[in-house]
């Protein structure tokens, strides 16, 4: 039996390469895809986490009597300084017994992130607002057609002795 033969491509062999192309092709392209994806979900997200650990990070280096939402305050003006000031989020978190304001900035790839930034009020008559100072940060960044949050929070001690009893 001779099962080599010299007759060049036959429609078998045409067939089965077609078949392999058809099948091979679009998982290439859905494994690419997919990659694409995954990769832009974990920048961004890694791009979320920096701004929010930015924010605690502005506020662990502010003096303590600085960290509030007044004006004048160091912290918002650090604050003011880095990022743009925006009204209320599309998707609002906000607790009660917390103060909060709003900014936003435009990442590498021009998505745009919104920050919720919150200050615990301490109503408490101990004057323990003089010990620690609560603060939340929500970042907010788009996937796809949807939108993701992170939640990062904080508490801050007062160390000066002098104003710890």
């Amino acid at each position: 039996m001779n099962f080599k033969s010299n007759k060049g491509v036959v429609g078998v062999d045409i067939i089965i390469a077609v078949m392999i192309l058809v099948i091979a092709v679009p998982t290439m392209f859905g494994i690419a895809y997919n990659l694409t994806k995954d990769n832009n979900y974990a920048r961004r997200e890694a791009s979320a986490v920096k701004i929010a650990t930015d924010i605690i990070e502005t506020a662990k280096l502010t003096e303590f009597d600085e960290i509030s939402f007044n004006s004048n305050s160091l912290f918002l003006e650090e604050l003011n300084k880095n990022y743009t000031k925006s009204s209320k989020l599309d998707i609002e978190k906000e607790e009660e017994f917390y103060e909060y304001t709003y900014y936003m900035c435009e990442g590498n790839d021009k998505e745009h992130y919104q920050m919720q930034i919150g200050l615990f009020k301490n109503n408490d008559e101990t004057n323990q607002q003089n010990l620690v100072k609560k603060i939340k940060v929500t970042v907010i960044y788009p996937v796809g057609n949807e939108e993701k949050a992170i939640d990062i929070s904080t508490v801050i001690e007062n160390t000066k002795s002098e104003d710890v009893h």
